[in-house]
């Protein structure tokens, strides 16, 4: 058992929301669920949410620094962070709308949202192994272990609690679970002759909701749109929907080809590998009876570019931080408190300034 990161669990969030439609505007039904902007605000729809569509970017030390928030102390939190678009503007990858996603089923659902997916589909899909934290997946006698690479050499790092941001990345599985997920994707909800999901609920997770950037995209392998937990595409000329993700330590890769009837997951538990897209990529040139590409040289090159780019970056940062100051480096020393991200704590010692954010620091 592992954790496979924010896609599965944005995939089940993008479930029916009970009372809720999903393009009805979410003022009208959570009306403490409020943007920056109060016109975005005002015209604000799950599935918006559900699409990255929502006009806010990333932010994701409001929630990383803060794992002990609660989900509705970090909706809250919404408010005060600056959206960078306009509402269905532009495609940006932003966690935050699964919370919010999250903390809508909490409140129309009276349940908590770990208890409606486990009572809705963890338990119907039989996926019995799954689970929605840190401390029952280390409780399982078989889990795995996350791994990075610092400084050449591969270290374990600790599984992170995400209490709050469950709805975006609490899901640990395991390979005979995922089979059962991949399954419903594939039959239009059904598992066993038995309806876990409405074939309208998997028609829209596989429909196009929002236009992507070109550069998520390979020759033979295309990315044109987001769905709702699902970037949507084509694969060598077949009908695809895709994700993958990672979270300390585990990065995992699925993909459909829905008019193929073919699914796969991969998973791994390093962050420091793009093996898992390139064995899914053979799986599904195998299962197509086509010429397998070279998925690893492709990979490579852009994995090698990658930690280029990640070493001129660090080196540029030295630069920097060895250019004249216009005030001693202690005047830089202080607490800095913004209403949506909380207090920015930064010392000066030996020379250095460390910045921490709650539980967070960049040392």
């Amino acid at each position: 058992m592992q954790s496979i990161e924010p896609f599965v669990a944005e995939q089940l969030a993008a479930w029916e929301v009970p009372g809720c439609a999903i393009a009805a505007a979410l003022r009208d039904y959570v009306p403490d669920l409020r943007l920056h902007d109060a016109v975005v605000t005002d015209r604000l729809s799950v599935a918006d949410l559900l699409s990255h569509r929502s006009g806010l970017p990333r932010h994701d030390l409001t929630w990383v620094g803060h794992p002990s928030l609660s989900r509705a102390e970090l909706v809250r939190r919404l408010r005060f962070l600056p959206l960078s678009q306009d509402l269905r503007q532009q495609f940006q990858y932003c966690n935050l709308g699964y919370l919010a996603a999250g903390h809508v089923v909490d409140v129309l659902s009276g349940l908590p949202w770990e208890e409606f997916v486990r009572s809705r589909l963890l338990t119907p899909l039989g996926m019995d192994r799954s689970n929605l934290s840190v401390d029952d997946l280390s409780a399982d006698p078989d889990h795995a272990v996350g791994y990075e690479r610092r400084q050449g050499v591969m270290v374990a790092v600790p599984a992170r609690p995400v209490t709050a941001m469950a709805p975006a990345g609490a899901v640990n599985s395991c390979a005979a679970d995922m089979t059962r997920w991949l399954l419903a994707q594939l039959g239009g909800g059904q598992v066993d002759g038995r309806a876990i999901m409405s074939p309208g609920t998997v028609a829209r997770q596989h429909t196009p909701h929002m236009l992507v950037p070109e550069d998520r995209t390979f020759p033979a392998s295309t990315r044109h749109a987001y769905g709702l937990g699902w970037m949507i595409g084509r694969y060598r000329d077949h009908r695809l929907a895709e994700h993958g993700g990672g979270i300390d330590g585990f990065l995992t890769e699925c993909m459909l080809l829905p008019d193929d009837g073919i699914g796969v997951a991969v998973m791994t538990n390093t962050t420091s590998s793009a093996m898992a897209p390139i064995l899914a990529y053979r799986v599904l040139d195998e299962l197509l009876g086509l010429e397998p590409l070279d998925w690893f040289s492709t990979f490579k090159a852009r994995y090698d570019a990658a930690l280029a780019g990640h070493r001129e970056a660090r080196d540029a940062r030295r630069v920097v931080a060895e250019a004249l100051l216009p005030r001693p480096l202690a005047a830089y020393a202080g607490e800095y408190e913004h209403p949506g991200y909380g207090t920015l704590t930064i010392t000066a010692e030996q020379g250095t300034l460390t910045p921490r954010l709650a539980r967070w620091t960049s040392a």
